[in-house]
């Protein structure tokens, strides 16, 4: 062993007490009789370093296990050296820049991949060095894991790269319905706490766990829907209180719901569109109030929901159940009530063709649109769709964990392109059809999203994330066209923001549409501050 120099720690040294005798009031021992000794003792001292577990070099197309917790399969084109870390020792990296790591949002855990062993630092981060072929990671090309401790029943985890630019997460691919990871991006290398390896890229997992599901569907399902305050429970998880600390409990029974209808003179029905189903419209009846302290509930006697299939049932097979489930229930032509459908997304087409072409301007007194692409959608598949969305929800904004659970769902059909979404595209049979100027005879309102409305230090942190994850799908034939929509108009990141708003010859109608737009995203507009505004302005 080398000799350690401690020539540094030399001090001076003491001067000892003076042993001579001095006369004082107290008895005592005469301490020349009493010489001083050596007084000292020995410490052990521990010390715990930290450093990740063994790399394991993976060759593109290989698979390779990383100590028996994670399982990494390396797509063409990709190698890298792959060792398992903790996120603390992401945060000691970050230290020399001042950044530090944000804690996950409400109803995010960090998902530990192992629990650790003493006081040792569990296992929750991933990190790749020395990597060749970085940019060939896609959605079409991506990494595949399997984790060693699996995903509950109801849980969804998602792998995150870290943007030190705007300080926020960001999705980096999607559990499929096997409970594996695919990683179809990698975020830029940062420095590393292991000094022989230069930069590395760092992937965190995080954890949602979806416990929201109202009923188990039987589509297509009309309801009735109650709220009902939910208190958190002492020591209960607060990322399973419903959001808003709301709970819609629906009734189904049709005789029950003919009888409500036949004693209501006011009924608002909500109708859910692609993505998610009607758990968190409802609530809007007690959030939106105005200056007076009116809430929306007190302008209706009875609140419907009508849930269905929304990926492979074509949107006028859809309209056409509406109509039957309404007439057996009562509300047929001429029944004479105020009755208003309030619709999110591709509901809004479900409610139109119902208007437009099934004689339910005999039925619907008064249709409220919101983010409806009334002249269609760029994206090739339901995944593109929800991936930009997600990225939202994995930032902190709490109205939108009820859609988590659905989103998880994607992973069971990544890319799959279902009927309806075909029947969204931009010029598709289904709209020509629709979109033919047939004047629908009752008032139409359309609410638009704008993201661009949203203050500006906000947009742009969700311009440059949105940026870096659509990057996925650049290899794309119709990408330039979702690059047109969420970099270079107004839109509410689903549609474009003029796509929701105008309606071919919608100008020349009896009742030409009242349109509105709100600073918020395509699934916002049910719990963002803006979206709820905008409901209040058209229902209060």
């Amino acid at each position: 062993t080398l000799e350690l120099d401690t020539s540094s720690l030399n001090q001076k040294g003491l001067e000892l007490d003076d042993p001579r005798q001095v006369q004082t009031k107290r008895a005592g021992r005469n301490p020349a009789n009493y010489p001083p000794k050596h007084s000292w003792t020995a410490v052990d001292l521990h010390y715990k370093v930290v450093r990740p577990l063994q790399e394991t070099q993976i060759a593109a197309g290989e698979s390779r296990s990383l100590g028996g917790m994670l399982d990494i399969k390396m797509p063409a084109g990709v190698s890298s050296l792959a060792m398992l870390n903790g996120q603390q020792a992401a945060q000691r990296s970050l230290q020399h820049t001042g950044i530090q790591l944000p804690e996950h949002p409400k109803g995010w855990t960090r998902h530990a991949l192992s629990t650790g062993v003493g006081q040792h630092q569990s296992v929750d981060m991933l990190e790749l060095a020395h990597t060749q072929g970085a940019e060939q990671v896609t959605a079409d090309n991506p990494i595949e894991l399997t984790l060693g401790t699996k995903p509950t029943a109801g849980e969804v985890i998602l792998p995150l790269g870290f943007d030190p630019e705007t300080g926020m997460y960001y999705p980096l691919g999607i559990m499929d319905k096997d409970g594996r990871i695919r990683i179809e991006e990698l975020p830029q290398p940062s420095t590393t706490s292991t000094r022989s390896l230069g930069g590395s890229i760092k992937i965190f997992f995080a954890k949602a766990i979806g416990k929201y599901l109202p009923f188990v569907y039987d589509y297509p399902q009309l309801a009735m829907a109650t709220l009902e305050e939910v208190t958190p429970e002492k020591g209960q998880d607060l990322s399973e209180v419903p959001a808003a600390g709301l709970k819609v409990k629906y009734h189904k029974d049709d005789t029950q719901i003919k009888a409500a209808v036949s004693e209501a003179q006011r009924i608002a029905l909500y109708i859910h569109g692609i993505i998610g189903d009607t758990t968190e419209m409802p609530k809007t009846m007690e959030l939106v109030e105005d200056a007076t302290g009116k809430k929306l509930k007190e302008a209706y006697d009875l609140v419907l929901t009508f849930d269905y299939e929304n990926l492979n049932t074509p949107i006028e097979e859809t309209a056409a159940l509406l109509r039957d489930k309404l007439a057996g229930v009562g509300l047929e032509p001429n029944h004479g009530k105020t009755f208003h459908i309030i619709a999110h997304s591709m509901g809004g087409l479900v409610s139109r063709w119902f208007v437009e072409q099934l004689e339910g301007d005999q039925v619907v007194s008064q249709l409220i649109m919101l983010g409806t692409p009334n002249q269609g959608s760029p994206y090739g598949s339901l995944y593109e769709m929800a991936t930009p969305l997600l990225a939202t929800a994995v930032n902190g904004a709490a109205f939108l964990k009820p859609y988590i659970l659905p989103i998880k769902y994607l992973g069971n059909f990544v890319d799959t392109m279902f009927s309806t979404l075909k029947q969204m595209s931009p010029g598709s049979d289904f709209l020509q059809a629709l979109n033919v100027g047939k004047d629908p005879g009752i008032p139409y309102v359309i609410i638009a999203g704008n993201t661009q409305l949203i203050p500006v230090e906000i947009q742009e942190s969700q311009t440059k994330l949105l940026q870096k994850i659509m990057a996925r799908f650049r290899q794309r034939a119709h990408y330039d066209a979702l690059d047109l929509l969420l970099f270079k108009e107004p839109n509410d990141i689903a549609v474009s923001t003029k796509f929701i708003k105008e309606i071919p010859g919608a100008e020349q109608w009896s009742h030409p549409p009242r349109v509105l737009e709100s600073a918020c995203d395509h699934i916002s507009y049910f719990g963002d501050p803006a979206g709820l505004e905008s409901i209040r302005e058209v229902l209060l």
